[in-house]
C-alpha cells in the first residue's frame, strides 16, 4: 500500500482513491445529518417555545380558577352570616311595624275619646 497516490485528475492524494471517495461520501453524509440536527433543534425550540407559552396561559387560567374559587368559598362562608344580619334586620322591623301599629291604635283611641269629649263639650255650651 502506497502512501502517496495520484488520483484521474492528477491530484495527489495521501489516501487511495477509493478510501477517499468514500471519507468525501461520509463528509457529504455528516454535513446532511449536521443540517438535518440543526433544523430539528430549530423546530424542536419552536415546539419548547409553544408549549411555554401555552403552560403560561395555562397557569394564568388556573391561578384565575383558584382567585375564582376562593371567591365563591369566601361568599359561600359569608352568606349564612349576611343571612342572619339581614333576618335580624326584619325581626327589628317587624318589632317596630308592631309596635307603631299598638301606638297607633292607642293614639286612635285617643282621638276618638277626644272628638267625643269635644263634642260632648260642644253640646254642652251650646245649651248655655
Amino acid at each position: 500500500m502506497a502512501l502517496v497516490s495520484i488520483d484521474e485528475e492528477s491530484c495527489v492524494r495521501l489516501l487511495p482513491t477509493d478510501t477517499y471517495a468514500r471519507c468525501h461520501s461520509v463528509e457529504n453524509s455528516c454535513a446532511a445529518f449536521r443540517s438535518k440536527v440543526s433544523s430539528f433543534n430549530k423546530l424542536v425550540k419552536e415546539l419548547l417555545g409553544q408549549v411555554g407559552e401555552r403552560a403560561s396561559k395555562i397557569e394564568n387560567a388556573k391561578l384565575c380558577a383558584i382567585g375564582t374559587r376562593n371567591l365563591v368559598r369566601d361568599e359561600m362562608e359569608k352568606r349564612p352570616q349576611e343571612l342572619q344580619v339581614v333576618k335580624e334586620g326584619i325581626d327589628r322591623r317587624k318589632e317596630e311595624l308592631e309596635r307603631l301599629r299598638v301606638e297607633h291604635l292607642s293614639l286612635m283611641a285617643v282621638k276618638q275619646e277626644q272628638e267625643a269629649l269635644l263634642a260632648k263639650l260642644s253640646s254642652a255650651s251650646r245649651k248655655y
